[in-house]
């Protein structure tokens, strides 16, 4: 996790000098669990409980950001000891490119990072909560409402190397504002 700060500091000077806009943002929404252990008869297992983001995005060029975030999402286990219901924390760094669109800009994203498991309710072995390596990939809008101020809305599917190997895919809806 030093690794990040220290480029995440980098890129805050490099951006600031070149006079760039930084971005700072925060989402909720709601999450889907791909052919979850926890619901066998069913492909797509749907959440309830909200999935907040919170991200940072430094430009580098344009149309081009580097967006760290930690976003919190739902997840479900199937262990000896029964079904154990459980949060995978995600940190992560990635790359967000941004096309014009007629309602404001499509962004593109994908990234890499560590995702935390932990367990809610339910017990489990002590080795089940770790961090492990995962990955994502998304598609939104950001739309403007003003100069500084955007409205975003993001599809984003995550795949972790924790226990089960969840594939999470959520759906939020946020502000985005620039500095």
């Amino acid at each position: 996790m030093r690794w990040l700060v220290a480029v995440a500091l980098l890129l805050a000077v490099v951006g600031t000098a070149q006079g760039q806009a930084l971005w700072v943002g925060a989402s909720a929404g709601t999450t889907w669990e791909y052919q979850a252990e926890t619901a066998p008869d069913s492909t797509w297992k749907h959440w309830s409980d909200a999935s907040p983001r919170l991200f940072l995005s430094l430009p580098i060029e344009d149309a081009t950001l580097v967006r760290f975030q930690a976003a919190d999402m739902p997840y479900g286990l199937r262990l000896m000891t029964g079904d154990a219901e459980c949060t995978l924390r995600a940190y992560t760094i990635g790359v967000d490119y941004l096309l014009d669109s007629p309602m404001g800009e499509v962004i593109f994203s994908a990234g890499l990072g560590g995702y935390e498991l932990t367990i809610d309710k339910g017990e489990a072995p002590e080795d089940t909560e770790s961090m492990e390596f995962g990955y994502y990939v998304g598609v939104g809008d950001w739309y403007m409402l003003n100069r500084r101020l955007r409205l975003t809305g993001e599809l984003t599917m995550h795949r972790a190397e924790n226990v089960g190997k969840p594939i999470l895919v959520t759906a939020t809806v946020g502000l985005a504002f620039s500095f």
